[in-house]
């Protein structure tokens, strides 16, 4: 790891010391102009989004624009709490739910690395509870029609969401009320929960095993559906390294990248910096109820793949720098480049039906534009990204060297943020 100059003995010596030790230093900030950006630009996108939490349409958020292992632009303005106007801080923690997803499909990928699988493995190798899973045909209970796996489901289909599997609540067919009667809720978030519902399974085995029982929505490889596919790589990724989910996180990832504030709960000293959820209404935002008890502060029951995270701006910054580094950070080194190209590549053919990509395509755990042109949107062709329910994002641009994530805490999640960050960053751009 080669050390920037700093202006202090003590700074460098932290960044001696992070790099002896493998983890990677602290990314360093300096002025837009420095990594090509106009500050007088970058401007715009403050005035964009402090408008929206003057006008009531976000309850406060935190923003960050890393070049080059360096951060450009960092921004934090509104509320953590509306209520008590408890101004929301740099470090405030946040549910990042889906972008959960990116997070364990590298620790996948440290694991393939490592020889541990292939991705046409068969699921069934690793879980033969899957030996037996069929694909939903027609009728519901005693007359549901189902037919055999024309292919076998494998490990790239659970990475690209081409799986079959669903979550329960997107959707309504036979297929989703079953999701609903078993009980295949795996996250701590939720989501869509109904009274009705069969309470959700205690533990990753438990899932794995219920979800053995349910029809696969359509055969393996031929639509997108998004679902629960990387909460069973999750699974998967605890019977190849002997480890839960939550301590190979750590070892692998949060660690050596310094992920200082990434976990799956929320400590009591941790509590006042984390951010409440705000649910849109027509008459403005209104505070989300939590689940009694909070699973977000309370022992989770189950750590999944799909949803539970909770993070900083700060450190998931330093996650998606890692990536756009060619898998290191500083002197960690989590993947190595040619893994990380296969991770964004496109593994989702055309011949799959995937009205949800349109224009899109999908890698090894998140969405890549293929034809930005098409969508409209101001990136560079192949930049990839993903989101959360509670309106969180982030993107990588491997050909400019750009990494943004923006942080709040809003459900449903609001769809018109990515366009505005897209626009206002890149415009801000001057010196590619």
């Amino acid at each position: 790891m080669s050390i920037r100059k700093v202006g202090i003995t003590v700074g460098l010596c932290l960044s001696l010391c992070a790099s002896a030790s493998g983890m990677a230093a602290e990314l360093k900030k300096v002025t837009p102009e420095a990594q090509g950006f106009s500050s007088e630009r970058l401007e715009r996108l403050t005035a964009k989004l402090h408008g929206y939490v003057d006008e009531g349409k976000l309850p406060g958020f935190v923003a960050m624009v890393a070049r080059k292992g360096e951060v450009v632009y960092s921004d934090s303005y509104g509320f953590q709490n509306i209520k008590d106007q408890t101004p929301i801080q740099q470090d405030s923690l946040f549910r990042i739910y889906s972008m959960t997803k990116a997070v364990v499909s590298v620790a996948a990928l440290t694991l393939y690395e490592q020889g541990k699988f292939h991705l046409h493995d068969p699921v069934a190798k690793y879980i033969p509870a899957f030996k037996n899973l069929k694909v939903y045909v027609s009728g519901e209970g005693d007359e549901m029609v189902t037919e055999a796996l024309e292919r076998p489901l494998t490990i790239q289909h659970l990475f690209t969401h081409t799986s079959g599997f669903t979550y329960h609540f997107i959707g309504d067919t036979p297929v989703h009320k079953l999701y609903r009667e078993i009980g295949i809720m795996p996250s701590a978030s939720l989501l869509g929960a109904r009274e009705t519902d069969h309470a959700p399974s205690s533990s990753l085995d438990e899932f794995v095993e219920r979800l053995s029982q349910v029809p696969l929505l359509h055969q393996p490889g031929a639509k997108f559906s998004y679902g629960v596919s990387v909460d069973v790589l999750a699974y998967l990724v605890e019977q190849w390294s002997g480890m839960p989910i939550e301590a190979y996180l750590e070892k692998t990832l949060f660690k050596p990248l310094d992920m200082r504030d990434t976990s799956y709960e929320v400590d009591d000293s941790d509590d006042a910096r984390f951010m409440n959820n705000y649910d849109i209404t027509p008459t403005g935002l209104i505070l989300k109820p939590d689940n009694a008890p909070n699973p977000y502060t309370e022992p989770a029951h189950l750590n999944g793949g799909g949803a539970g995270l909770v993070s900083t701006a700060r450190d998931y910054i330093r996650f998606t720098q890692m990536i756009v580094g060619g898998g290191a950070l500083g002197g960690a080194r989590i993947l190595s480049p040619g893994t990380v190209e296969l991770m964004r590549s496109n593994h989702v053919p055309r011949t799959v039906e995937s009205p949800e990509l349109q224009d899109f395509g999908f890698g090894l755990g998140f969405a890549i534009h293929l034809d930005p042109a098409r969508n409209g949107v101001l990136v560079p062709q192949n930049t990839f990204f993903w989101s959360g329910a509670a309106s969180t994002y982030f993107w990588v641009d491997p050909v400019n060297d750009i990494s943004v994530v923006f942080m709040t805490q809003v459900m449903p999640s609001i769809s018109f943020l990515p366009n505005d960050l897209r626009a206002l960053v890149y415009q801000a751009l001057v010196n590619p």
